[in-house]
């Protein structure tokens, strides 16, 4: 009993005596900082996420860009559905235009089926699920999303478009490729 009571002790004290980092946090440069804790009215939150997403998708369906430039962080990372697609805010940015410059390009009045927004203190993640008949009326796609609240607004710093097949027709999709 006496062997296991000095190390049992010594493990109390060096947990009792060990100062616990403060948390960081990135900022829009990517530097980090201490991270303040700002008390966030979780209900207005969730309106105001509700708001932007909704008008994230208004102002994609019209072509403008303007939903990146109010709403996109710059140090964002923005997810395609093709695996080569992982940009920067730059290159989504320019990527968007090319598209919505393109008069060939039509964007569908697609309906939101699905969000769920979860919050934990200033980061909030959302998801929307939804079919978009233009690249398919079977397989429904996910936006998933975080966003930040900072200087007073919510930014998104990470989008990723998801294509999500009904587990059932995996193997249809496997046998067509």
């Amino acid at each position: 009993m006496k062997a296991f009571l000095a190390p049992a002790l010594i493990i109390i004290f060096l947990v009792a005596c060990n100062k616990s980092e403060k948390p960081t946090s990135q900022t829009s440069a990517g530097n980090q900082t201490l991270a303040t804790q700002t008390a966030i009215d979780t209900t207005k939150a969730r309106q105001e996420l509700n708001t932007m997403a909704d008008e994230i998708h208004s102002l994609f369906k019209k072509k403008d860009i303007a939903f990146i430039d109010k709403y996109m962080a710059k140090d964002g990372i923005y997810l395609g559905t093709d695996p080569g697609e992982v940009l920067n805010y730059d290159d989504f940015r320019a990527q968007e235009q090319e598209m919505f410059n393109d008069t060939s390009v039509s964007i569908p009045d697609y309906k939101i089926s699905r969000r769920d927004i979860v919050i934990h203190g200033a980061s909030a993640l959302i998801v929307d699920q939804f079919y978009f008949p233009d690249i398919s009326e079977k397989v429904m796609l996910r936006n998933i999303s975080h966003a930040r609240h900072e200087q007073g607004k919510w930014v998104v710093d990470m989008y990723s478009w998801n294509f999500i097949p009904k587990n059932e027709d995996v193997p249809k999709i496997n046998q067509a490729l």
